[in-house]
C-alpha cells in the first residue's frame, strides 16, 4: 500500500471531471471517517455489493461493514489475529449465491470464510509459491454463475482459482512483461459472460482472460507519460469495467475490449476527488462506489451516471443591432439530452473594449442597457441544464453597442378639429412602422392609431382624439406613448404629456 500510495503523492495531477462523448458521474452521497467506530474506516478498504447491500474489508480495523447502499450502516464482523478465523489485513469480501463471505486476507497469506451468520468456517492458503500458497493475496472477484474465486495473489504474480469449497482449481501469470504476465497485479474482477479482468498494476494495462485463465487481450491505462497505475477494478451489468487508475486519482470507464468511454476524478481530498483509490463496485443501477481509506478521507463516495444535455445550436442577441437604450437579452435553442430530462438555459454574458479581449459580465438573459457603453462588444454563452449537469457551452456572434439613431424627435400640438383629431409631428432618423397611443394619467390606452410605415424625416400623423367606442374624449391631461420599429425590430418609444381642450 505504501508504494501505490507514494506514487499518487508524487502524481499529484488534478483532472477535472471529463466526459469523453456525453457522459459524466456526479456526486449525489459520501460517507465515512477516520477511526474505528461504526460506519468509520482505517487503511486500505476494499468493496463488494451484493444485492442492496455494500461490504467493505478494512485493512488496519481487521472486520467487514455492512452497509446499504444509501450508506447506513448495518453490521460487521471479524477479529483481529492470525489464529483460525482471524484477520490480518484484509483486502476484500465477496459473496456466493448462499451468502457465504469469503475475504482475501494479506498478512495471514488467506483466504478466510464465513458463514451467513458470520460464523469462521475452514479457509485455506499459506505463506508462499506453491499452489496452495499465497504472497500477498490483495483482492478476490467469484463467478455468480459458477460460484468460482479467483484471487489477484500480487507478490506471486499470479491469478489463483478455487473453488467456494477451497478446492485448488489452477494458477496463471509469472512476473514479466509478455502477455498472461503480470507484475504486481492487485485487483480482479469478473464480467457477467465469465471474462475475468486483472489490473496489472506496474505494467500499467488490464488484461482480460477466460474463466480459465486464457489470455483474451489488453489494454494500456491512463496515458502514455506518466503511464496510470490501475489497483481496483470492478465490472457493471452493463457491460463494462471500471479501473481506479491511482496515479491520476482518476476513475476509469471502459468496454470490455478496452475502449475509453468516460473519466471523472482528481487527485486530492475535495468532494469527488482520491487521496488514494482502495476499492470499486457498481450497484444494479449503474451507481459507482469507490472507497478511500488513506488518512485524512477515509470514506467511500457514491457517483451517478448522466447524460450531458448536447450544446445549444443556435444562441442569439437582441435586439440587433444593440444600441446605449436597449437592454440586451440572450435566446438559445436546440439542445436535447439523452435521458429526456427538461431543459433549461443558463447564460453567462462578456464584454470586450477592442472585440479580442474578453471579461466576465452578468449571468442571467439580460443586461440591463445602463450596464452597457457605446463601443462595447458583448457577447454570451449558453448551456443547457438538465437538472443535473450543464452540457457543452456554445457561444453566440460578438455584437457591439451602437448609438441610438432611431429615437423620434416628437412635437405633440392638440387641436380642436370637428372630429376631435389630435396632429402629432414627428421625426425619425430612417424609415419605421409607427404606433401611437393614447393613454390617461393612470396609462389606461383610451384611443390608438393601428401602426402604419413612416418615411425617414419629418412626417405628420393624425391621432383619433375618440374613445375606442367612438365617444369624443373629455378635455384634461393625457399622455402620448409614440413607438416606432425599424426593419431591423429594434423598438424605441417616447412618452411625452399634452393637454386636450
Amino acid at each position: 500500500m505504501s508504494s501505490r500510495l507514494s506514487v499518487a503523492l508524487l502524481l499529484v495531477v488534478l483532472t477535472a471531471a471529463h466526459a469523453m462523448a456525453d457522459e459524466v458521474y456526479l456526486l449525489d452521497k459520501k460517507w465515512g471517517s477516520h477511526g474505528s467506530a461504526n460506519g468509520q474506516f482505517d487503511g486500505n478498504i476494499g468493496l463488494s455489493i451484493k444485492g442492496d447491500r455494500l461490504y467493505t474489508a478494512e485493512c488496519n480495523n481487521a472486520r467487514v461493514q455492512i452497509f446499504d447502499l444509501n450508506g447506513v450502516f448495518k453490521g460487521k464482523f471479524g477479529v483481529s489475529g492470525t489464529g483460525s478465523g482471524q484477520l490480518n489485513a484484509p483486502r476484500q469480501v465477496v459473496l456466493d449465491s448462499l451468502l457465504n463471505y469469503f475475504v482475501v486476507d494479506s498478512e495471514n497469506a488467506r483466504v478466510t470464510r464465513f458463514n451467513s451468520a458470520y460464523v469462521p468456517m475452514a479457509g485455506w492458503g499459506t505463506e508462499g509459491t506453491g499452489n496452495l500458497n499465497f504472497k500477498a493475496p490483495w483482492r478476490l472477484a467469484i463467478n455468480p454463475t459458477t460460484n468460482m474465486l479467483y484471487v489477484a495473489d500480487m507478490n506471486n504474480n499470479r491469478i489463483s482459482q478455487w473453488t467456494t469449497g477451497g478446492s485448488f482449481v489452477r494458477v496463471w501469470g509469472s512476473k514479466g512483461t509478455a502477455n498472461g504476465q503480470f507484475d504486481s497485479p492487485d485487483g480482479v474482477a469478473v464480467d457477467s459472460a465469465g471474462y475475468v479482468y486483472v489490473a496489472d498494476d506496474a505494467n500499467h494495462r488490464i488484461q482480460r482472460f477466460t474463466a480459465t485463465g486464457v489470455y483474451v487481450g489488453k489494454w494500456t491505462v491512463g496515458p502514455a507519460t506518466p503511464p496510470g497505475s490501475p489497483c481496483a477494478i470492478a465490472t457493471s451489468t452493463s457491460g463494462h469495467v471500471f479501473v481506479g487508475d491511482v496515479g491520476y486519482g482518476t476513475i476509469r470507464k471502459y468496454t470490455t475490449s478496452g475502449t475509453l468511454v468516460t473519466s471523472f476524478g482528481s487527485v486530492g481530498t475535495g468532494a469527488g476527488q482520491f487521496y488514494g483509490i482502495d476499492g470499486i463496485a457498481v450497484d444494479g443501477q449503474g451507481r459507482v462506489f469507490v472507497s478511500d481509506g488513506n488518512t485524512p478521507t477515509c470514506r467511500i463516495q457514491r457517483f451517478v451516471p448522466d447524460l450531458l444535455p448536447t450544446a445549444p445550436t443556435t444562441v442569439t442577441i437582441g435586439p440587433k443591432p444593440p444600441h446605449d437604450n436597449d437592454n440586451l437579452t440572450a435566446s438559445a435553442s436546440g439542445a436535447t439530452d439523452g435521458d429526456s430530462a427538461t431543459l433549461i438555459y443558463k447564460y453567462q454574458w462578456y464584454k470586450s473594449s477592442n472585440g479580442t479581449t474578453w471579461l466576465a459580465g452578468p449571468a442571467g438573459s439580460t443586461v440591463l442597457a445602463s450596464a452597457t457603453t457605446i463601443g462595447q462588444y458583448w457577447k454570451v454563452v449558453a448551456v443547457a441544464y438538465d437538472g443535473k449537469a450543464c452540457g457543452p457551452w456554445k457561444s453566440s456572434v460578438a455584437v457591439k453597442i451602437v448609438a441610438n439613431t432611431l429615437a423620434p424627435a416628437l412635437s405633440a400640438t392638440a387641436l380642436q378639429a370637428g372630429d376631435g383629431g389630435l396632429a402629432v409631428t414627428l421625426t425619425l432618423a430612417t424609415p419605421a412602422a409607427v404606433e401611437a397611443q393614447l393613454c390617461n394619467l393612470a396609462g389606461i390606452v383610451v384611443a390608438a392609431s393601428p401602426a402604419c410605415e413612416l418615411p425617414g424625416g419629418i412626417s405628420a400623423l393624425l391621432l383619433p382624439a375618440r374613445s375606442r367606442s367612438g365617444a369624443r374624449l373629455p378635455a384634461g391631461q393625457y399622455l402620448l406613448r409614440l413607438q416606432a420599429r425599424d426593419a431591423s425590430g429594434t423598438l424605441n418609444s417616447t412618452l411625452c404629456p399634452l393637454a386636450l381642450r
